[in-house]
């Protein structure tokens, strides 16, 4: 179910816990991957591209969450 334009969650976004229902300015975190960068497609086991792409998605997020919570500022 997707939102109805820019900006609009869509079902299964991420929403880091410390700001959901808490900071209205934050609603989610919504990023798209191409599944054949980290795994063999169609829908087979993880490849090469796994630890490359949890890496950068923690990195992400660490930066994301540093960004806008009070200790980051």
């Amino acid at each position: 179910m997707r939102g109805d334009g820019a900006g609009q969650p869509v079902r299964g976004a991420y929403v880091p816990l410390e700001f959901y229902g808490e900071r209205a300015e934050v609603s989610a975190l919504m990023v798209e991957i191409r599944r054949d960068t980290y795994m063999t497609e169609p829908g087979g086991p993880a490849g090469p591209g796994l630890r490359g792409l949890a890496s950068a998605l923690t990195t992400l997020i660490d930066r994301v969450s540093n960004s806008v919570s009070p200790s980051g500022a």
